[in-house]
């Protein structure tokens, strides 16, 4: 950090070298899968045959693997992805 750039001298007595440049990039986060289920079911149903009250249960990242999603940088912290999320759901439709 702070290396090179303008008004970079080196200390008397010390060689002169090149500034060392990234040939790949910024790292990357690797890559993950999660498997995700989403049921529903309809409980009542009106006169025309139309839903009235569903009710939906998510869950999300089902095997609960927690991974690295993103990394700003050196010195800032790591983002982690949710752990095994579950979430019901009910739908009135009047």
């Amino acid at each position: 950090m702070g290396h090179g750039g303008a008004g970079h001298e080196h200390a008397p007595g010390t060689a002169e070298h090149e500034d060392v440049v990234s040939s790949g990039g910024p790292p990357r986060v690797p890559g993950h899968l999660t498997a995700d289920v989403s049921l529903g079911i309809n409980l009542m149903r009106d006169a025309r045959r139309r839903a009235k009250l569903v009710l939906q249960l998510d869950i999300e990242n089902i095997a609960d693997n927690v991974y690295v999603i993103a990394k700003e940088g050196e010195f800032s912290p790591s983002q982690y992805s949710i752990p095994r999320l579950l979430s019901v759901t009910a739908r009135l439709r009047f």
